[in-house]
């Protein structure tokens, strides 16, 4: 029975691996590790692709796309953001699109960087709120992309906005359903 027991917390532990593999952020290798530019940060951001279709599937009416705007001064502004980018648990979720106003900075946060948003406003009313690893930059070089883990990061859910090039305008649109 002795012999038998470093066998059975090896099989233990193999069972447990197979039933409750590790986690992580998927994403965790594409954040940025390098201080970016301000140049690079500074701008329009609006939901991609991948973001809109996760977003209907998960029940939201867009009425336009959500959108950040980083300004040069430290300012932004934030618009048409589903809820889900601060609330963690689903249940708790409304399905409304949010707006609000405040200031930005670039931190590092662990090992790689993310903007750090202290808000004075949301949807219009005073808010005095940080979130310092809520919004993070992926990629290693321009174009970055914010991302925005959506629930638990090992979970993979985010909201990805893309950089509007300085040339083109931003989609204020309806989004079609």
């Amino acid at each position: 029975m002795i012999r038998a027991f470093p066998v059975m917390a090896v099989m233990l532990a193999a069972g447990c691996c197979c039933f409750f593999p590790f986690q992580g952020d998927p994403f965790y290798d594409e954040y940025t590790r390098a201080e970016p530019d301000r140049a690079g940060v500074v701008g329009i951001w609006q939901a991609n692709g991948f973001t809109v279709d996760w977003l209907r599937d998960q029940g939201y009416v867009l009425d336009g796309l959500p959108r950040l705007e980083l300004r040069d001064d430290g300012t932004f502004t934030m618009t048409a953001m589903p809820d889900c980018w601060r609330i963690f648990f689903p249940p708790e979720r409304k399905k409304v699109l949010e707006s609000g106003s405040g200031t930005w900075r670039v931190e590092k946060v662990q090992e790689w960087y993310a903007l750090e948003m202290d808000f004075d406003r949301l949807n219009g009313d005073p808010w005095q709120c940080t979130f310092s690893n809520a919004f993070h930059l992926r990629r290693q070089q321009p174009p970055y992309m914010v991302h925005v883990s959506v629930g638990d990061p090992d979970a993979g859910d985010r909201l990805e906005l893309e950089r509007v090039p300085a040339a083109a305008p931003a989609l204020t649109q309806r989004v079609s359903e």
